[in-house]
């Protein structure tokens, strides 16, 4: 992508989040969504602690993410494009976050051990090639890329170009991420998979993603125990939608010429 369509993109992003900053910090980081993130998506994305590590929580948000890696003993940064969001996530844990796009973050090269990326990739879908590369230059060698991200891989992925088509705050390049399609051709022989784990039903819907569909807390907490036996009871099964995917990619060691 040319630089002027780029930069476009990429204000329009900024703007779009910076006024969505407070709702979308209310439904993310709220406790139900935090607990069907714990059980449904960090229980596999994540094996041990990060205990010492060097964290970049890319793309952060207001830091939804950062607690969880707080608690697994992560020293944690954050970068997000959104300046409103960047000083909720300084204001929220005390931690340094930049204000830069995932594109282009200006870290020295080899600073993290393992860069973490919740939900944001699909919104940047053309620059998809520019991000993984400077997520590669950020890593240590055998430092780990860790994602969650809308599923293309899945039957599921109709409906919700649909919704996006219906949703005025998606933008037409805004969809769902294909790890064989999009991912592995960027990768290359630069990562190694470790762990690709596809999930989501209704109470990745209602309660990870309330902020789509503005699902109201009472509602929310009295569907948790029903919502999340449907989870665990479908997940596998050819009913099945797939919502997410999941991915543990460890950066590998390229041999010199």
């Amino acid at each position: 992508m040319s630089d002027e369509p780029r930069h476009a993109h990429l204000d329009a992003q900024a703007d779009r989040f910076n006024a969505q900053a407070a709702t979308y910090s209310d439904h993310h980081g709220n406790p139900l969504a935090q607990h069907y993130r714990d059980e449904f998506i960090r229980a596999h994305a994540f094996r041990g602690g990060l205990d010492g590590l060097d964290v970049l929580d890319a793309m952060c948000g207001s830091g939804e993410e950062t607690g969880f890696l707080i608690a697994q003993g992560a020293n944690v940064q954050g970068v997000d494009i959104s300046s409103a969001f960047a000083e909720r996530y300084a204001e929220r844990w005390g931690r340094p976050c930049a204000m830069a796009s995932i594109t282009e973050t200006g870290f020295p090269d080899e600073s993290f051990d393992l860069v973490y990326v919740c939900g944001g990739l699909h919104h940047i879908r053309p620059l998809l090639r520019e991000a993984v590369d400077e997520i590669h230059r950020v890593l240590r060698p055998g430092g780990h890329f860790v994602f969650v991200e809308p599923n293309h891989d899945s039957w599921s992925d109709r409906l919700r170009r649909i919704w996006y088509r219906v949703d005025k705050r998606f933008g037409d390049d805004e969809a769902a991420v294909s790890v064989d399609e999009d991912l592995r051709p960027i990768f290359g022989d630069r990562f190694e998979q470790e762990v690709v784990r596809e999930g989501g039903n209704v109470a990745y819907i209602l309660l990870a993603q309330s902020f789509i569909v503005r699902t109201p807390e009472r509602v929310r907490r009295r569907l948790v125990p029903t919502l999340t036996w449907i989870e665990r009871a479908v997940h596998g099964t050819p009913l099945d939608p797939k919502f997410f995917v999941c991915g543990r990619f460890r950066k590998t060691a390229i041999p010199e010429a």
